[in-house]
């Protein structure tokens, strides 16, 4: 049971941190959030791991986490001075779009933020990003547009308006703000899955988190 908590720690740490950065908008309250899950994963380990897709259990669970801070703490912090991990395989180019995406995101309103993320990473449906949220299912659809309309319009995403009508520039715009989402969390993941310091602080708390009676790990 150790070794096999062990393979998915490893295996899904850097995704959800990656994750947990795009929703918290900073990295110590996105480190918090991941360790807190993992740790609630560790304790139903018995029962997460006979899942289909346990990972998933785990990001949801992260999610939660995050809105619990954000409650609790009320504060948001500048991504650029988050000392944000440097993915190896990124060129400086990639780097600096990715940290520019971030920037963008993180200066949403929470709210806008989560539901950017899920709707557009996650193609969830409007009432099952409500329902995760805690809110209203209503709200949903004004918030993701005032955030879509935002980060497109900074980053300089918008497509221009052509024969073809409206329609077909809102689609290309949202490709294209898909596909930056996407770029950035890929860029933090691979940074996160080089930061070994991080990972083990992380794996730290999860393990200071546990009962006494808790597996060594291998």
């Amino acid at each position: 049971m150790s070794g096999d908590f062990d393979d998915f720690f490893r295996t899904a740490y850097p995704r959800l941190m990656a994750r947990a950065v795009l929703l918290c908008g900073n990295r110590a309250d996105a480190e918090d959030a991941v360790a807190q899950a993992f740790a609630e994963v560790a304790r139903n380990w018995d029962t997460a791991s006979g899942y289909d897709a346990p990972e998933a259990y785990l990001h949801v669970t992260m999610t939660r986490k995050v809105f619990r801070l954000r409650r609790q703490r009320l504060r948001q912090e500048e991504v650029a001075a988050l000392e944000l991990p440097v993915s190896p395989y990124a060129t400086p180019h990639e780097a600096w779009a990715a940290k520019e995406v971030l920037a963008v995101v993180a200066g949403l309103p929470p709210v806008q933020r989560a539901v950017l993320v899920h709707c557009c990473l996650d193609g969830m449906q409007q009432a099952e990003v409500a329902k995760l949220l805690g809110i209203k299912r209503g709200t949903v659809a004004a918030h993701l547009h005032k955030a879509r309309a935002a980060v497109a319009k900074k980053l300089g995403l918008v497509a221009a308006r052509t024969g073809d009508g409206l329609v077909t520039a809102a689609r290309e715009t949202q490709d294209r703000l898909i596909e930056a989402l996407r770029d950035a969390e890929r860029w933090l993941a691979d940074g996160f899955a080089a930061d070994h310091a991080v990972r083990e602080r992380v794996r730290a708390a999860v393990d200071h988190a546990q009962p006494r009676r808790w597996w060594r790990r291998g």
